[in-house]
């Protein structure tokens, strides 16, 4: 991917290559630099919490950090999330999905969430 380069030396397709590249572990220092350079880039627009997914054991297929947007930065009103309810759901809720995966928050639109979220687990025979 040829995008130009952004602040902090990554450009949209890098993030997305180291991301998606299945030959950086959960420990690399590669991924701690793109992922601390995503939470910067979550701070421009939102107040958020985070959840430390470092060792997967929320979801190996996730990021280190899940980031829990609280609320832009611009409006006044209370922040949306519980960072201690969404945690406890994420650990009964990964059980119920595909690869341990669960919908989780990624914006905020209008007062609400929306998530990202993934295919429901089926049990056969």
């Amino acid at each position: 991917m040829g995008s130009k380069s952004q602040e902090g030396g990554f450009s949209i397709g890098k993030l997305l290559d180291v991301f998606i590249s299945s030959r950086n572990a959960r420990s690399s220092k590669e991924l701690r630099t793109v992922q601390d350079f995503c939470n910067k880039l979550f701070a421009r627009d939102y107040t958020f919490k985070i959840i430390d997914n470092t060792d997967g054991s929320y979801c190996s297929s996730y990021p280190l950090d899940l980031i829990i947007l609280q609320k832009q930065k611009s409006a006044t009103e209370p922040a949306l999330n519980n960072i201690n309810d969404l945690s406890e759901h994420f650990l009964r809720g990964r059980f119920a999905r595909v690869r341990g995966r669960f919908p989780i928050p990624v914006i905020i639109w209008n007062k609400k969430n929306i998530c990202r979220s993934s295919t429901i687990s089926i049990q056969v025979g």
